[in-house]
């Protein structure tokens, strides 16, 4: 089959590659749509590897159509069009037998394991990380709901009312599929901000109702202009970075949740001020993949369209075009397409 390969930092090749054999509890998915995310950007840049080992097959936010099955699979049938979470859980370590199967002990997943992801033609993956499309979502809709899924597990993990105000900082993929889940929650009031404008722009037509060039406008200023000044009630980070982090507390009122998506360097630190935690009773709260949030994640997307995340398509064969259109300002979701 074909397949875009990692060798290394920088180091993108587009080639065959041996087709997937599968174990008797997996199944055989002819790729459809695979998304490129900002992890495996990171990764083929050598900035953060995840642990990935070369030469690799990347890419798991994928929908597809099965093509073959495991002797052992049997709630499944060929041609059934399907998604599927990048982690299948070991079901047997300390966590996961506490019904914490994010923080499993051995987990596989397609970033770090040695198996083929979805930049190829076909990929495999284990039957219990299935998940069906309904017959209303279309291929490319589906290809959405892994990122999308990483908003919803986050949202619960805090206490939020309709009618809360919400400010996310940074604009890219998560940011956005947070301002849709925090939209569909009922959230009354939500500000993105993003310094490029295409984002903005996104995020406008998607439903933010205020949108902030943190270049150019005093970020803080308008959400105490907003909020009868007094701050929001959550500040959603998921840009990643020590600055927006220590920003993050300064936008919301006494009370109020810090809720971290962004992915950040392993070797960055930001300052805390306990003080100021413990004195405005602050609830900072991490978010880590997406566990039992596929279900929940597929039915909410029947709600709203997030097809707009997806702003540029391109065939494998042109991944060079596909990594400068995500490395750039003129992209935000850059997915490959096999249909």
């Amino acid at each position: 089959m074909k397949a875009l390969v990692w060798y290394g930092p920088n180091d993108l090749r587009f080639e065959d590659w041996p087709e997937p054999k599968l174990q008797d509890d997996e199944v055989m998915l002819k790729v459809a749509y695979s998304g490129i995310c900002g992890s495996e950007m990171s990764i083929i840049h050598g900035v953060n590897t995840h642990g990935a080992q070369p030469p690799k097959v990347l890419g798991h936010e994928f929908s597809g159509v099965i093509a073959d099955m495991g002797k052992g699979v049997k709630n499944f049938k060929l041609g059934e069009r399907v998604t599927t979470h990048p982690n299948a859980s070991c079901g047997e370590c300390y966590y996961c037998k506490r019904a914490q199967e994010g923080f499993c002990l051995r987990p596989f997943n397609f970033i770090t394991s040695k198996e083929s992801g979805a930049f190829s033609e076909y990929t495999k993956v284990k039957a219990k990380t299935l998940y069906r499309i309904p017959e209303s979502m279309s291929l490319k809709t589906a290809s959405l709901v892994e990122p999308i899924s990483i908003a919803v597990h986050a949202a619960s993990l805090v206490r939020f009312l309709p009618g809360d105000t919400v400010v996310i900082l940074g604009g890219g993929t998560i940011g956005l599929a947070c301002l849709l889940v925090m939209r569909h929650y009922g959230a009354s009031t939500i500000i993105v901000s993003d310094p490029v404008q295409m984002r903005r722009d996104i995020a406008k037509k998607m439903g933010a109702d205020i949108v902030v060039d943190p270049l150019k406008e005093d970020l803080q200023t308008v959400v105490r202009q907003n909020s009868e000044g007094f701050g929001f009630d959550m500040c959603i980070e998921a840009v990643g970075n020590e600055k927006t982090c220590e920003q993050a507390m300064t936008l919301i009122k006494k009370g109020g949740t810090v809720l971290f998506v962004g992915v950040p360097p392993p070797n960055k630190f930001t300052s805390v001020s306990f003080m100021e935690v413990n004195k405005n009773e602050y609830k900072l709260v991490g978010s880590n993949w997406s566990p039992y949030s596929f279900d929940r994640t597929i039915n909410i997307m029947k709600t709203f369209d997030p097809d707009p995340l997806i702003t540029h398509e391109f065939r494998l064969q042109d991944f060079r075009k596909a990594i400068e259109s995500q490395e750039g300002k003129s992209a935000l979701k850059t997915t490959f397409v096999f249909e």
